[in-house]
């Protein structure tokens, strides 16, 4: 009888022991994973309004991927956060010293892999002007405004001269 209590003791000891390592690493790069989901909820608004811009046929069976890629990106992030603090900590604390460096340029990998996405949608339902040319036009309109009020600023030091 005392061995079984000592079993279900050692039992519950390794069951703690899982789940406070689990913790630990989750709470360590929650959110990294909440922006990766973010990411991918921005892909997801972008890719349906192409879809209602160029006014395609949609199903929801085309959405179902979401799902997906959450659990996906979720499942590697928190794996690569495993292998961050038990495997490389060590490995990583002495060369570059950064924490949770391999979760991190996973996050990155993916997010950059959604930002891809958000950029070929953006380009198909603008005829091939994608987040570049926004950008660039948004640029060059802040240098021309920029312009602007130095004339105005100028004129005005000119006047109190």
């Amino acid at each position: 009888m005392k061995n079984n209590v000592n079993k279900v003791q050692d039992a519950g000891s390794i069951l703690y022991a899982l789940f406070a390592s689990i913790a630990i690493v989750a709470s360590s790069i929650i959110g990294m994973v909440a922006i990766v989901i973010m990411a991918v909820i921005i892909d997801t608004i972008i890719g349906f309004w192409r879809i209602l811009r160029m006014k395609e046929k949609w199903s929801w069976e085309k959405f179902w991927n979401i799902w997906f890629k959450i659990v996906f990106y979720s499942l590697i992030i928190f794996t690569a956060g495993m292998i961050d603090e038990f495997i490389l900590k060590e490995f990583i604390e002495k060369t570059i010293n950064i924490p949770f460096f391999v979760s991190k340029v996973v996050s990155a990998f993916f997010i950059t892999l959604e930002a891809r996405s958000w950029d070929r949608s953006w380009k198909e339902a603008n005829k091939g002007r994608g987040v570049k040319f926004y950008v660039d036009w948004i640029l060059m309109h802040l240098k021309y405004y920029k312009g602007e009020i130095d004339k105005i600023i100028d004129k005005r030091k000119s006047h109190k001269e």
